[in-house]
């Protein structure tokens, strides 16, 4: 029993960690997306990556919305992005199950478009997912660069609450040689 017991709290203590688990609608663009572009890389050579899909990380700084004339809505949602290991915990010490460097890469936009009036439960709903101090994962392709912002469209975006990530060294000890 005694045993049982400590490879219970050593389990609580460390977690299981796996891939990051893509929602349904999410896996194909999981699947397709080079995850190990960095924005750097982007940001030098935007025209390099024009046709690319990629996938980034990130914590929500703002959110807009707006109507255009063709009736359609665009959101625009400013990011600073956050490097990523791409892991999914099952919790560890401290419940969280996604952990985000502390390091980035600077900010970013992501702007994605509905063609139909969106109903009010679905306007509420992305301002919940995308609201400031959230975590989003992103699925985009590079437009353009502005003042050093780095812009995209975007083809899926995942929130997350902050109940669900941590920003923290502990999780990129190689970060912490500086």
């Amino acid at each position: 029993m005694n045993q049982i017991l400590k490879l219970w709290l050593l389990l609580i203590l460390v977690g299981c960690t796996t891939l990051y688990r893509p929602a349904a609608e999410e896996k194909e663009y999981f699947a397709t997306a080079d995850r190990n572009i960095t924005p750097s890389q982007v940001r030098k050579n935007v025209d390099e990556y024009f046709n690319t899909k990629m996938a980034f990380a990130g914590v929500v700084t703002d959110l807009k919305s707006r109507r255009t004339e063709a009736g359609n809505w665009v959101f625009v949602i400013e990011i600073d992005h956050h490097d990523f290991d791409w892991l999914w915990d099952s919790g560890g010490i401290d419940f969280k199950h996604y952990y985000l460097s502390p390091n980035g890469d600077g900010p970013m936009r992501v702007s994605f478009a509905i063609k139909r009036t969106p109903s009010e439960g679905f306007l509420k709903q992305i301002e919940e997912e995308f609201k400031k101090g959230n975590m989003v994962v992103f699925y985009v392709k590079p437009t353009g660069v502005k003042n050093d912002v780095i812009e995209f469209d975007g083809f899926y975006v995942r929130g997350y609450s902050p109940s669900q990530f941590s920003i923290s060294n502990l999780y990129y000890p190689n970060i912490m040689k500086q």
